[in-house]
């Protein structure tokens, strides 16, 4: 099943609609392979960053969720979620002024 959805994403057939599909039906392993495999064929997917990062925060996978919310912070600045959960994620880590600047933004 997993090569299944890598292989999906690197053909474009994987969505990030899917993928957020299969999370709201309880399949949250499934739905954030999906999700890093859209972000690995397609590193220029914010849509793909900023979900991944929010499936990790729920998780709390807090390194992965760091990591995909920064990308996502990049592919666009003034998306204003995407800098609150960053600054949630930080926080979580413990992180405090990468989280006050996170949420400053």
């Amino acid at each position: 099943m997993l090569s299944f959805l890598v292989l999906g994403a690197l053909l474009g057939l994987a969505s990030v609609e899917e993928a957020m599909r299969l999370y709201a039906g309880g399949k949250h392993v499934e739905a954030r392979r999906m999700l890093e495999g859209i972000t690995q064929a397609d590193p220029a997917n914010f849509d793909a960053h900023f979900r991944l990062g929010l499936v990790a925060l729920n998780a709390q996978d807090l390194s992965i969720a760091v990591t995909s919310l920064n990308r996502a912070s990049q592919l666009r600045p003034a998306h204003a979620q995407v800098w609150l959960a960053l600054a949630q994620a930080q926080r979580r880590m413990k992180n405090k002024p990468q989280a006050a600047e996170a949420a400053a933004k």
